[in-house]
């Protein structure tokens, strides 16, 4: 009552929709998905410019339109590191009529709602507006626990060796080494999620970020420093800072001379961005830069591809 239809097709079992909108004439036109046209009675006469039919006059009846509400792109966040443990989940709203009330699946009764669930949730969100047209919409935060160590005080960080990018594993640091790891270019939580480790026989741990570097040095030295293999020029991508809230630099190699593209893809596998499109040769690190300040909070990917291969590494855009 008191609105349009946006999509007549779509109504179940519609048989009629008559607007009465056509403001001359004899006809009521059914715009819904039958055809089933009305006749208002009454008779025209040209000659004399007369006419028996009813009288269009102007309806003082409001019509107005349901709100839209829209919770972006489901969420990730990481339980046992508190300054990324949280998600900040917007209702915006379009069409309608203000003021608009909101009720969420827990309880709050606010615009934005800030959450930190321990296991991955569904929110949902309830939009009224002045004329009681209510809309819905829902979002899921996806949770990744990353504790670790003895009483769960410390954090799972996939981490880039020092000595070479394409030595990746999971390590156990102390919280106030997280920020630096990830600034230049670790991942928070376990290398198994990002499906690209190095394989150990137990994950270390850490309390200082001098330990690591050690670690580092004494695990390519001991494995891998004599190994033929290492030598062996891979294809790989490191993103840092990831997650990241505006500028992110994408170093990376490539193991065949020819064509290397980089694109950002969204989750439904759609190129968002185009990076790089050019020729590279093997032996030779690249660099490029994601400016996300336009982009919408979420999980994104970069993918790239290298001739034949094609790697593709997640990536975290927060506010």
């Amino acid at each position: 009552m008191h609105r349009e239809l946006p999509n007549p097709s779509l109504e179940t079992n519609l048989i009629a929709y008559y607007k009465f909108n056509q403001g001359s004439g004899t006809t009521a036109y059914d715009s819904g998905p039958n055809g089933y046209d009305g006749q208002l009675g009454g008779v025209y006469y040209e000659c004399c410019g007369t006419s028996t039919a009813p009288e269009w006059v102007t309806s003082t009846v409001p019509l107005f339109n349901c709100p839209v509400v829209d919770l972006g792109d489901d969420q990730m966040v990481y339980y046992g590191y508190n300054p990324m443990a949280c998600a900040t989940l917007t209702a915006d709203v379009y069409d309608g009529t203000p003021p608009y009330t909101y009720l969420w699946s827990n309880g709050e009764t606010t615009e934005s709602i800030d959450v930190c669930p321990e296991v991955s949730t569904i929110y949902s969100v309830t939009v009224t507006d002045a004329n009681q047209c209510s809309a819905t919409d829902d979002v899921l935060v996806d949770v990744m626990d990353v504790r670790c160590g003895w009483m769960n005080n410390k954090v799972l960080v996939c981490h880039t060796s020092f000595w070479n990018p394409n030595i990746q594993y999971t390590i156990c640091v102390r919280k106030w080494v997280v920020p630096w790891l990830l600034y230049f270019g670790d991942q928070i939580g376990s290398c198994d999620w990002y499906k690209n480790s190095t394989v150990l026989d137990e994950m270390p741990e850490f309390e200082s970020v001098e330990e690591i570097k050690l670690f580092d040095q004494e695990f390519y030295e001991e494995n891998f420093k004599s190994d033929d293999l290492i030598s062996t020029i891979q294809t790989a991508i490191n993103i840092y800072p990831n997650p990241t809230a505006g500028i992110a630099k994408i170093d990376f190699e490539v193991s065949d001379q020819g064509q290397t593209t980089v694109e950002l893809i969204n989750i439904q596998g759609q190129i968002v961005k185009q990076l790089y499109n050019k020729v590279t040769e093997p032996g030779t690190k690249y660099s490029v830069e994601l400016n996300a300040f336009d982009l919408d909070k979420g999980i994104y990917f970069l993918r790239l591809i290298n001739g034949s291969e094609i790697i593709q590494e997640k990536i975290s855009i927060i506010r």
